[in-house]
């Protein structure tokens, strides 16, 4: 089961382009405002679908959270270069 930490963190690291932006430029600042552990924070950081999974992140959520991390751009890709980059 997702904790409460988790999912208001996830739902406001997509709520607007802001939010975004101030994970990829001080992640460790948003963590903070959400009380995160180390482990979770580890995982955010670097987040494989299995972990974001044992987190309880919905299917959706962890897609678009790959997306965020491993800085895949905002406008419109190929399906292949998300695909690409989901583990790698």
């Amino acid at each position: 089961m997702t904790s409460r930490r988790i999912r208001r963190f996830v739902s406001a690291v997509f709520a607007n382009p802001e939010a975004t932006a101030a994970f990829r430029a001080d992640p460790e600042a948003v963590f903070s405002r959400f009380e995160l552990d180390d482990a979770e924070r580890a995982c955010f950081l670097a987040p494989t679908m299995d972990a974001l999974a044992c987190l309880g992140v919905h299917p959706l959520y962890r897609f678009r959270l790959l997306m965020v991390v491993k800085g895949a751009s905002s406008g419109p890709s190929p399906m292949s270069y998300y695909l690409g980059r989901l583990e790698g």
